[in-house]
């Protein structure tokens, strides 16, 4: 199937341009991502049965391209390049309307994983505020521990002071427990499981040594959390970037139907 139905590639045009131009100007960035949704369900209604088998290759090939290059290649060539493996050489209008499905999919596949490194995110939040609080509770102990050993042993107060000993910094590891989205499978660390101990029979040294071992885990929590920021980021950054490029080309497409639009009232 080298061309689309001739009826198309006008009805694309009249429905997504008249509709989108009136629209993109003033609407806020969500309402263009509706848009956007709206505008690619009308069109893949139009097309044929064959036609969008050849989208979902088309798509595959484009999601393969993007990923395989690190996300550093033009979001618009490529899917350019992608259609016309499967459809040929079509005319421009035909190519910007299959080239917003072909975009629009590997979107819907970004929308879902920076849902799910979110989710993420929002666990290792938890799990962070969770670690301050207890070690907050940890020192309030060893605070009281303390007191309380200066109390039963005064006399040692006395004595010339001895200098503690100066901990050394511990390394931070990185997770070694990655997690990867459903669909794209980027890689994200995932957030650890802490194991808690009763801290009720401790000696002073032991909770001294324990509070440390805390301390660490929540060095290293914040370690992944800034790893994860700045997944998210990359993530947010290829979304917009995508979610812009679909932008100028219902623009282009709209531009184009005006033309259209006035042959026909002629």
């Amino acid at each position: 199937m080298k061309t689309l139905p001739k009826t198309l590639n006008t009805s694309i045009l009249i429905s997504v341009g008249c509709l989108f131009i009136l629209t993109l100007s003033a609407a806020p960035a969500q309402d263009i991502q509706k848009e956007i949704q709206r505008q690619n369900l009308r069109i893949t209604k139009l097309l044929q049965p064959t036609a969008k088998q050849k989208i979902a290759r088309a798509s595959k090939e484009y999601e393969n391209r993007v990923l395989s290059s690190n996300w550093r290649v033009d979001y618009h060539d490529a899917a350019v390049d992608a259609v016309r493996n499967q459809f040929g050489n079509l005319g421009t209008q035909d190519i910007d309307a299959l080239v917003q499905v072909v975009m629009f999919e590997l979107w819907k596949s970004e929308e879902e994983a920076l849902k799910e490194i979110l989710e993420e995110m929002n666990r290792m939040n938890q799990v962070k505020k969770k670690q301050r609080e207890y070690i907050d509770q940890l020192k309030k102990q060893k605070a009281s521990a303390q007191s309380k050993m200066r109390e039963e042993y005064k006399v040692v107060s006395k004595q010339p002071p001895v200098a503690s000993v100066q901990k050394k910094p511990r390394p931070v590891r990185k997770s070694t427990k990655m997690a990867s989205t459903r669909h794209l499978k980027i890689k994200y660390p995932k957030t650890p499981n802490i194991i808690y101990k009763s801290t009720k029979n401790m000696n002073l040294a032991e909770l001294d040594k324990y509070t440390d071992d805390m301390e660490h885990k929540m060095d290293t929590l914040n370690g992944l959390s800034e790893e994860l920021s700045l997944k998210l980021q990359l993530l947010m950054d290829r979304r917009s970037k995508i979610i812009q490029t679909l932008s100028n080309i219902l623009k282009k497409i709209s531009q184009t139907s005006d033309a259209l639009i006035a042959n026909i009232k002629e």
